[in-house]
Order: structure tokens, then C-alpha cells, then sequence
């Protein structure tokens, strides 16, 4: 289709390729399947080719997605948090989309790590609930590591002079695309039984501290350093605060039950 002069939506003269009223493109082109996904993908997320580009930039440079958003730049990439969600959210259709069911494939996982038959007898059935809780609130118990990853984060980067929220900016963005890596946890479980994904631990310190890199702009084995201790306190401070939530929940439900 040609150019036009004036917006075809609102009919205000143009001086971009967007009308600066409606957001209308200047330059229409013809229908295609390319033309339909990306208007599917817009209208479904609320993104469009965006999201190509920060699943490319955080798989080769994760840092750099987080420092242009805190820069300033919200064009470029996806939104941390609507990245973040999205990014869960296909985690969570993927037990579905494999037939998988959630609360088995996370009692399998603590299974793996506490494998002795007298252990696993003695806390059956405070791990049945334990895992329930998780499995319902899968996406919640996600996203609660990022305050302790930003406050800790204002810890060891205070030199950076970033606010509690630009700091969650890097971790949204970290964390969330580390879940790739558990989706190929779960197509390994459901093709070979085998639970690789409590283990992951180390491969997501390894991300978090090549985001920092990137992120707060320093390439010395300083960084490493600081990126290191930042995750695994923030990790144990999230499991920290996981062991008196739950427990918190046990005794209240065993309070509500036991009526």
C-alpha cells in the first residue's frame, strides 16, 4: 500500500513513520503470516518483535537488556516485569502442554535431594502439603526472590547509585529468562524420569554474575565476586524467609484442619 500524508486511522498529517496522535504506522504493508503473528503477539502480550529482540540480547548479553532499561530506553525491550510473567507463564503451560502434573514433578524434585528413606517417611506428609502450597503458587514464590536479589544488590553495588527498583530491573530480567533452562528440565524429566532442575543452582549463579557485567558496566574479577555473594544471599535469604512462611502455613492449616 502507498504512503499517505495524513494518518489513515485519525487523518493527522504525519511527520514520522508513526502518527504522533494515534500511534498509527505510516507505512502499511500488505497482509502476510509474518503480519498475523506479530499482531497476534501484540495483541496477546502486548508485544510485538520486542520480544525476539530481548530473548536474543538476554540469551547473549543479559546485562545490556537491564542497563538500556534503567537508561532510559523502554522501546527497545519487553518491560522486565511483563517479561518476567511471560516467561512464567509459559513455564507453568508447559506442564500442561506435557502432560505433567506440577505438584509430582516438584515432590520428585525434593526427592532427589533428600533421599533417604527415613527422612522422606518421617516428613511424607508435611511435604505432600508443602509441595501443594508451592505448586498452587508457583508464579508468586518466583517472582518473591527479586526484592532479596534488589536489596542485596543496593549491598554489594551501592557504588552504582541505583534505587531498590533499578536493581529489580537486572534481576526481573535474570531470573525470568533462567526459566528456559528449567522448561529443559521438564522436557528431560517427562522423556527420561530424570530431575536435573534442583541442581540448576549452579548454572543460575554463572547467569546472574555475567549479568553483572554487563548490568553495572565493571569487568573485573571484583564484580564476579560481589555478583556471586549478592545471588547466593539473596538465595538464602529467600529460602530463609520460604522456611518460615511454610511453616507458618503448616501450623495454621493443622490449626484449621484439626477444628
Amino acid at each position: 500500500m502507498s504512503e499517505t500524508q495524513n494518518c489513515i486511522n485519525c487523518s493527522t498529517p504525519l511527520t514520522g513513520n508513526y502518527c504522533s496522535n494515534c500511534g498509527q504506522r505510516r507505512n502499511v504493508k500488505r497482509l502476510s503470516i509474518k503480519t498475523f503473528f506479530e499482531d497476534y503477539l501484540s495483541r496477546l502480550f502486548g508485544m510485538d518483535t520486542n520480544f525476539l529482540r530481548t530473548l536474543r540480547d538476554l540469551t547473549i548479553s543479559p546485562g545490556r537488556v537491564g542497563s538500556t532499561f534503567v537508561g532510559g530506553n523502554r522501546v527497545k525491550y519487553i518491560g522486565p516485569v511483563g517479561y518476567f510473567f511471560l516467561i512464567n507463564t509459559f513455564f507453568i503451560l508447559t506442564f500442561s502442554f506435557l502432560g505433567i502434573d506440577i505438584k509430582e514433578f516438584l515432590s520428585s524434585s525434593s526427592e532427589s535431594i533428600v533421599s533417604s528413606p527415613d527422612l522422606q517417611a518421617e516428613g511424607e506428609a508435611m511435604r505432600s502439603t508443602v509441595m501443594g502450597i508451592i505448586s498452587n503458587n508457583l508464579k508468586i514464590l518466583e517472582f518473591l526472590i527479586i526484592p532479596f536479589l534488589a536489596l542485596w544488590g543496593m549491598v554489594f553495588f551501592k557504588k552504582s547509585k541505583l534505587n531498590f527498583f533499578e536493581h529489580s530491573v537486572n534481576a526481573l530480567y535474570v531470573q525470568g529468562h533462567m526459566v528456559f533452562l528449567k522448561m529443559l528440565g521438564i522436557f528431560l524429566y517427562k522423556w527420561t524420569s530424570i530431575v536435573i532442575n534442583p541442581y540448576l543452582i549452579l548454572a543460575d549463579l554463572t547467569y546472574f554474575i555475567w549479568s553483572c557485567y554487563g548490568f553495572y558496566k565493571t569487568r573485573n574479577f571484583k564484580t564476579a565476586i560481589k555478583g556471586g555473594f549478592l545471588y547466593i544471599l539473596a538465595f538464602m535469604s529467600f529460602i530463609l524467609f520460604i522456611i518460615i512462611i511454610t511453616l507458618i502455613s503448616v501450623i495454621v492449616y493443622k490449626k484449621v484442619i484439626s477444628h
